[in-house]
């Protein structure tokens, strides 16, 4: 009898467990989870060159100590194409990407004019026309550079970034005078001036280590103040002041060294 009542138990045992197994084998395998996104694609040094065109504009105002001052003013716009290199590190918190950057360009920045337009007021003969040609006056920006900040926010590939710091730049000016005003003279001056900029833009990322750049940026390079002494009789006695600003477009590209132990690979979007 013993034998019997456990070879039925076993029997019905087995036959409540077989449906189980079956409907378990019947299952689909469950996927293991995706690995988790990269915390950090954008961080690390990185480095780069950049081409665009740049808009200067000039304004000029002429001042002397005579009484009534003979003044005049100018404003002259120019453009050009500027080009150089950057560098820079980012660290990222989540989608926010922040860090600091350097760069350096050239420029083929450089206005002449002949018209210094007569101030009202002033004692002048002709106010709100140009002086009687015979001079000349220039500005040109050979080389600038800046050192900035950047923070922005990434989405997928993307990445868009407001920068803004402090620009310099070789501010060139140049005065002469001919024979209408004599004494024939020329008179140039150069110096480093310092100024702020602020700008936006937005890179992608082709892969863990190429970017592609496009930027906006204004700056103001504030006041440069000449006072001219050999530049013959059209300009011996006053001084000028030169209010420089520049807009500049820009594509560039990128190449991020990642640190150790960051992952490389694009983040996907889900």
């Amino acid at each position: 009898m013993k034998h019997i009542s456990l070879s039925v138990i076993g029997a019905s045992a087995l036959l409540i467990v077989a449906p189980l197994i079956a409907s378990a084998a019947d299952m689909p395998v469950k996927a293991p989870p995706p690995p988790p996104e990269p915390s950090c694609m954008w961080c690390g040094w990185y480095v780069g060159a950049q081409v665009g065109a740049t808009w200067l504009r000039d304004t000029e105002t002429e001042t002397i100590a005579f009484v009534p001052p003979l003044t005049g003013n100018a404003t002259t716009n120019t453009n050009g194409f500027v080009g150089g290199g950057h560098a820079g590190y980012s660290w990222q918190v989540g989608r926010v990407v922040f860090g600091p950057e350097v760069d350096f360009e050239g420029t083929s920045l450089n206005k002449t004019s002949t018209c210094l337009v007569q101030d009202f007021n002033a004692g002048n003969v002709a106010p709100g026309t140009c002086f009687a040609p015979s001079y000349s006056f220039s500005t040109s920006l050979p080389w600038q550079g800046s050192v900035r900040g950047r923070i922005g926010y990434t989405w997928a590939n993307m990445l868009f970034y407001a920068t803004g710091g402090f620009a310099y730049a070789q501010i060139n000016t140049n005065y002469t005078t001919i024979a209408s005003y004599p004494p024939i003279g020329a008179q140039s001056f150069s110096q480093t001036q310092g100024g702020g900029t602020v700008g936006a833009g937005l890179e992608y990322m082709f892969n863990g280590h190429w970017i592609g750049r496009l930027e906006y940026r204004y700056t103001d390079f504030g006041t440069v103040s000449n006072s001219s002494t050999t530049a013959g009789g059209f300009w011996n006695g006053y001084t000028d002041h030169h209010r420089v600003t520049e807009n500049t477009f820009e594509v560039g590209l990128n190449y991020l060294f990642h640190g150790p132990g960051v992952a490389a690979a694009p983040i996907v979007t889900k």
